[in-house]
């Protein structure tokens, strides 16, 4: 995948909780995010397993695989705390200090993760720190047979020349049938 200059990003929701790591900040971790133009989105089911007092599959997938981004979703989850959410963050870069870290980590921590994701939305104006805009190709997110409300590929590049201009980047979700097609809407 080096090869060809794509980036592997991993998409988890936030289930269960870990022991705590040291704070650390980095802002050039965050050049080559805001350089890429595509890279590959990967999105997990059952997403981790508690054990040992750590996330296994956080720790296992960076420790094993050349993760550049982690894109975290789900911090509404019942116990899980503003100090949980710090653990995470810091486990993540405890055990690469290159990767990057979305703000779903926790949404309600002012500064979270490395970058902000508004959903299905531009902001007016742009935010003082890196964002990603993330959108869908129609009202959902996946593949869901009766949702027939396609945005035009004239809307999609305007959306995606608007964050641009504004200096983001665009998450677009495609979600393709449980056979791996991807509709011919899009």
């Amino acid at each position: 995948m080096e090869k060809q200059n794509l980036r592997i990003i991993f998409f988890l929701l936030l289930v269960h909780l870990f022991n705590a790591y040291g704070i650390v900040f980095a802002q050039d971790r965050m050049e080559w995010w805001r350089d890429d133009k595509f890279g590959m989105f990967i999105h997990w089911g059952i997403y981790s397993v508690l054990g040992r007092g750590e996330w296994v599959m956080v720790t296992e997938l960076i420790q094993n695989y050349p993760v550049s981004n982690i894109w975290f979703d789900a911090d509404y989850q019942i116990g899980y705390s503003d100090q949980d959410a710090i653990n995470l963050y810091n486990l993540c870069l405890y055990l690469n200090p290159d990767i990057i870290v979305n703000n779903r980590v926790n949404h309600d921590l002012p500064n979270a993760g490395d970058y902000l994701t508004p959903e299905q939305e531009v902001p007016e104006t742009p935010p003082e720190r890196d964002w990603e805009t993330c959108m869908t190709i129609n009202s959902n997110w996946g593949f869901h047979q009766y949702d027939h409300n396609w945005k035009t590929s004239e809307s999609l590049i305007h959306t995606l020349l608007e964050i641009n201009s504004k200096g983001g980047n665009l998450l677009l979700n495609i979600g393709p049938t449980a056979d791996g097609v991807i509709p011919s809407q899009v």
